[in-house]
């Protein structure tokens, strides 16, 4: 209840939530294990401008939004071990439907039904086979998926002039044209590790992935921020001729690891076709909707292409039983192929340095988590660009007794103040971020913990 959402256009006024499940399991004596698993789910999610922030200097533009959903879903699936090879195999569905009503409590005309009867279901099939063998490891993986989407048509009320008129262009073109989308897709994951000495290996990983449009990319009709999170201050609108994404993956890792030190450089190349992304909309009305009611152009969901390529890194040296350091390092680079321009956010290159000790039932650790400047921003999508930072966080753990442990951590001793690249943009006005500013991480904070194990 009642908690505050800069990042969006409104603040949470309750979410009521009921869920159900149930798992079953079975392990029969041929070394096979039957799994099923069943649940529900329906919420309610009320959202507002007007009751947690500085409201609208007009009741005319207080909007409130009431959001319902319902779900079920099913996983069924057979696992096989043996003594070189195990098998996988099931069937899994997950099955939705979303509706969304904008209306103003002080103007009982006005509404905007942005979702109506949304439906997506999603069934699957899958199986994997694995290889544990004295010379390499490897495993196969295959998925199956079908997804079938439709809506309802959409309707509002209330509104006045060019707005209307923008609004009644925008809701026929959604209304008489078909609605109802089905999307196929294959998914293959194959993996393979071999060993290159005692204390070396060497692991290849290559796949190709399908993503199929979300509700919100297919089916919002007026350009709004009801983009399942995006939270970047922009207005979308949906596109009913959308593609599935589909990702073809490779990797390549190295595992070298001693009694006192641990090293896993992998690299990995991606490229992703008809990769999901807003671009500047065709569309005239969304446009000057979108302009009256934000000062900016609305962005479509279309289908771009792209390459994702970077690498990671994690290592760990020991400099005695007591004393250790860890740390990691990762960097990712996107880019459209289709134009000259950066994939819209993607994190900067950022690492972690670690000292671990530990003694006697006592362990204490100290890191600094660095993230460098991202300057590789989307022009397409007026994507802002962040400075680096890096942030100090300390945690001491004392177990007096093997079932009970108590953990004091800091994080961001010193107070740092940073922007995360992939935090919202402020939407609240009359605070100390100005509107259409990128929020800010959280300041020092200091949590006590304990864990009772029985």
């Amino acid at each position: 209840e009642d908690t505050g959402t800069p990042a969006l256009a409104m603040d949470i006024r309750y979410i009521d939530s009921e869920l159900f499940g149930v798992d079953l399991e079975r392990r029969l004596d041929n070394g096979m294990t039957l799994t099923a698993r069943a649940g529900f789910n329906e919420v309610d999610h009320l959202m507002d401008n007007f009751s947690l922030r500085t409201p609208p200097a007009t009741p005319m533009r207080n909007r409130q939004n009431l959001t319902y959903g319902r779900g079920a879903m099913f996983d069924l699936s057979a696992d096989w071990s043996g003594d070189e090879y195990s098998l996988v195999g099931g069937i899994d569905g997950r099955y939705a439907n979303h509706d969304s009503r904008i209306s103003n409590p002080a103007n009982a005309n006005f509404f905007i039904q942005n979702f109506n009867d949304i439906r997506r279901d999603v069934t699957s099939a899958f199986g994997i086979v694995r290889r544990n063998g004295a010379d390499s490891d490897w495993e196969l993986g295959l998925r199956y998926t079908h997804v079938a989407a439709n809506a309802d048509p959409v309707s509002f009320g209330g509104m006045m002039g060019m707005m209307a008129t923008q609004a009644g262009m925008l809701a026929d073109a959604f209304n008489t044209s078909d609605r109802s989308r089905q999307f196929d897709s294959v998914d293959i994951v194959a993996k393979y590790v071999r060993p290159l000495g005692d204390t070396l290996s060497l692991g290849i990983d290559v796949g190709s992935k399908a993503r199929a449009p979300s509700y919100q990319e297919l089916y919002l009709w007026l350009p709004l921020q009801a983009t399942g999170g995006l939270a970047d201050g922009r207005s979308y609108v949906g596109n009913l001729d959308l593609d599935v994404e589909r990702s073809n993956e490779i990797t390549l890792g190295l595992e070298w690891a001693t009694s006192r030190f641990g090293f896993s450089p992998q690299v990995f190349y991606r490229r992703v076709d008809d990769y999901i992304q807003g671009v500047p909309a065709a569309s005239t009305a969304a446009n000057a909707l979108a302009t009256m009611m934000t000062g900016s152009a609305a962005l479509m969901f279309d289908n771009v292409d792209a390459e994702i390529y970077g690498f990671d890194a994690g290592w760990r040296y020991a400099l005695t039983e007591v004393v250790a350091f860890s740390g990691s390092a990762s960097y990712t680079r996107g880019r459209r192929t289709d134009v000259d321009d950066n994939l819209y956010r993607l994190p900067p290159p950022n690492a972690m340095l670690a000292l671990d000790a530990t003694l006697q039932g006592w362990a204490a650790r100290a890191e600094v988590v660095a993230y460098a400047r991202q300057d590789k921003v989307s022009a397409f999508n007026e994507e802002m660009e962040t400075p680096g930072y890096a942030v100090v966080n300390a945690q001491v753990s004392w177990q007096p007794v093997p079932s009970w442990r108590v953990d004091f951590r800091a994080t961001n001793l010193f107070d740092r103040g940073y922007q995360d690249h992939l935090a919202g943009i402020n939407r609240v006005r009359d605070v100390d971020i100005p509107v259409g500013e990128r929020l800010y991480g959280a300041g020092r904070s200091f949590t006590v913990g304990a864990v009772f194990s029985f």
